[in-house]
């Protein structure tokens, strides 16, 4: 029962986010599209991939049909993913790979932050609550540098496949106006470029993060257990780009 209510608020949480990111994000795109839109579109990206980063060193159980065990970024990576693609498909794969590298930076930044605060001392009163914190916050330096490995590899190869469907789906102006094309688009992206990115992310992180610290079949378990999780929700995340798709139908694309 605990794990069903606790799945039930997490998917509350899920949807709520990621209504919010699309909506809003068409919102802008659509009505400034030359100004706003692409910034508010990073900010969000560098928000989801610092998050998700941040979540990694936690392990968690989600429970779809079967338990999971996997990083607790699993949640909301595919949707990393996705709102890199809303930039690239209307600002083109090189906007795409600057959002990449901002997204890295702040995941950095934020890293650089954290440990700052981690040095200082805190007050008696406070040294079992920061014991909790550090084991939290401070993750191993592995773990972390399996984030940032997986993180640009991932979504430079997430970025590029997805140029090359959109520049094969998209000949003239009506292609990306046709609800046909939207679909084909969109079913493709989550057969190729979004399985495929999901794979990559779990084949590079668990190995690194956890390798020697964790037994082999427990590692090996969070590959396959991990990279499915995200597969599942980068399938249940496709509405969401449809929704999207729909409502920025009448935007300029770039290439």
């Amino acid at each position: 029962m605990i794990v069903t209510n606790s799945m039930a608020y997490t998917w509350i949480f899920w949807t709520l986010g990621d209504a919010i990111s699309t909506i809003f994000g068409a919102y802008l795109v659509r009505k400034y599209r030359n100004t706003y839109g692409l910034p508010a579109l990073i900010v969000m990206y560098s928000i989801y991939s610092v998050g998700a980063n941040i979540l990694a060193s936690r392990i968690t159980i989600y429970s779809i049909v079967i338990p999971f065990i996997v990083s607790g970024g699993t949640i909301i990576f595919p949707f990393v993913s996705q709102l890199e693609d809303m930039i690239n498909e209307v600002y083109g794969r090189k906007r795409a790979y600057s959002a990449i590298g901002v997204a890295l930076v702040a995941n950095i930044l934020m890293a650089t932050f954290i440990l700052a605060d981690a040095v200082l001392p805190v007050p008696s009163w406070e040294e079992k609550a920061n014991t909790y914190w550090i084991h939290f916050m401070v993750a191993a330096p592995r773990i972390m540098f399996a984030s940032y490995v997986a993180f640009v590899v991932d979504e430079f190869w997430n970025a590029t496949i997805f140029a090359k469907l959109k520049r094969m789906s998209y000949r003239t102006e009506e292609d990306w106006k046709s609800n046909k094309k939207i679909i084909a688009l969109v079913l493709t992206r989550v057969a190729t470029a979004d399985t495929s990115t999901m794979f990559i992310d779990s084949m590079i992180f668990y190995p690194i993060a956890f390798m020697g610290v964790l037994p082999y079949g427990i590692v090996l378990n969070m590959v396959w257990m991990g990279a499915l999780m995200k597969v599942v929700l980068a399938i249940f995340n496709s509405p969401w780009y449809i929704v999207y798709r729909m409502l920025i139908k009448n935007v300029k694309r770039d290439f």
